[in-house]
């Protein structure tokens, strides 16, 4: 028993440690030194657009203003805000804190933060349609129900994640 508690205060440690240490080094060092934050929307933007194109929509993208869009409207803004960056992050603090062999964690980082990659340009591409279809939901669905979807889903990797290393010690 002293053992679990060991493990447990040892991920309580380096979750309140790993994620501030982590959000330091993206807003002091990623943020303003990199274009990672950049690379990061104009894949949101690419995939979005081809993904609205797929389903039949007139698309566009203005990659200078990170906007993606069905043609007739002013489309949606991609901000940096919105890019995902700081959900990888947190998911994967989490997954490294976690207890669990390294190779794991790294293959389960990397394809959670795909995941989470592709569940954002999904959320981008919808909020492109809503704001076409029904521009006053747009606010609404922006702030409330993709919030809730992007953030359970990350919930749910980790409750896999948790799951699989409970059943398997990986």
């Amino acid at each position: 028993m002293q053992q679990q508690q060991k493990k447990i205060s040892r991920f309580v440690v380096q979750l309140f440690i790993g994620y501030p240490a982590v959000y330091l080094v993206y807003e002091y060092i990623l943020l303003p030194y990199t274009p990672l934050d950049n690379l990061i929307v104009q894949s949101l933007l690419s995939i979005s657009e081809f993904t609205l194109s797929t389903f039949g929509f007139d698309s566009f993208v203005d990659s200078a203003n990170a906007i993606v869009g069905i043609k007739g409207s002013s489309g949606v803004n991609v901000g940096y805000a919105c890019d995902g960056l700081s959900l990888f992050l947190l998911f994967a603090v989490f997954i490294v804190a976690f207890p669990g062999k390294l190779l794991m964690k790294v293959g389960y980082t990397v394809v959670g933060c795909l995941l989470i990659h592709l569940l954002n340009s999904i959320r981008i591409t919808a909020l492109a349609i809503i704001h076409v279809k029904q521009p006053e939901l747009l606010h609404f669905h922006h702030t409330y129900t993709f919030t809730l979807f992007i953030y359970g889903c990350i919930f749910l990797l980790w409750v896999i994640r948790v799951n699989s290393y409970t059943k398997r010690q990986w």
